[in-house]
């Protein structure tokens, strides 16, 4: 391929590459995607729950809207997956042409093929995988105590980490991470948060929520301030 003399072909195709294995091995992870009927009828459920239906146990809530989760899991990965696979296509067409990518394409090849919300972004196939399969775990009401993702060259958490009910322990530490989402707020048992060495200007408000939390590590961020609810 002449193309790979140019470095950004290069470096576009390994990351292309490198996405289009991360979206797959997601799926996989994911499994089979749940039947058309019971996610229709589970929708039905969560939405008769939520408007106050006290007939409907909260047990049957909760497990119609792991069910719904998958669903919105599977469709954002598979959404990802055509992305990355359509921008493959375009760098192996550079590649074969011999032709380099402009700035405007470039700058557009490192902004494409993130996870979206309900799944992880950054790392290797393999932390991909290891993350969405904790996630699944949780959203199969599964015990998930300790997540320890240090050093992995993250730049995002999934909103989906704030539904890990019963997690005590959360490392993230020397990893690439700029923002921290507020569904952390939601981790009602977490004791121990390490979010050192990594990239955060600020931290969310919801932090204050963590009523349960005995330690918090944000040692070489870029943090000005902690937020009003926990200083």
């Amino acid at each position: 391929m002449p193309g790979l003399r140019h470095p950004c072909v290069l470096r576009a195709m390994t990351r292309a590459v490198a996405d289009v294995s991360a979206a797959r091995a997601a799926l996989q992870v994911l499994g089979p995607r749940p039947d058309h009927e019971l996610v229709d009828s589970s929708r039905a459920i969560v939405a008769a729950a939520e408007a106050g239906d006290a007939r409907i146990p909260e047990g049957d809530a909760e497990a119609c809207r792991a069910v719904v989760r998958l669903e919105q899991t599977h469709d954002a990965y598979e959404a990802l997956l055509h992305e990355v696979e359509a921008r493959l296509e375009k760098v192996y067409r550079s590649a074969m042409e011999g032709t380099d990518l402009d700035d405007d394409d470039e700058s557009a090849e490192s902004g494409k093929g993130k996870a979206p919300a309900a799944g992880p972004d950054g790392g290797d196939a393999a932390v991909q995988e290891e993350v969405v399969a904790v996630l699944k775990q949780a959203e199969e009401g599964k015990p998930v105590e300790s997540m320890r993702l240090v050093g992995r060259q993250r730049r995002q958490l999934p909103e989906g980490f704030g539904r890990i009910l019963g997690l005590r322990v959360l490392d993230v530490s020397r990893n690439q991470l700029e923002v921290i989402p507020d569904a952390i707020g939601g981790l009602d048992h977490l004791e121990e948060l390490r979010l050192a060495a990594n990239s955060l200007v600020s931290l969310p408000d919801t932090i204050g929520l963590l009523s349960k939390l005995k330690i918090l590590n944000v040692s070489s961020n870029r943090l000005r301030a902690l937020p009003d609810s926990i200083s």
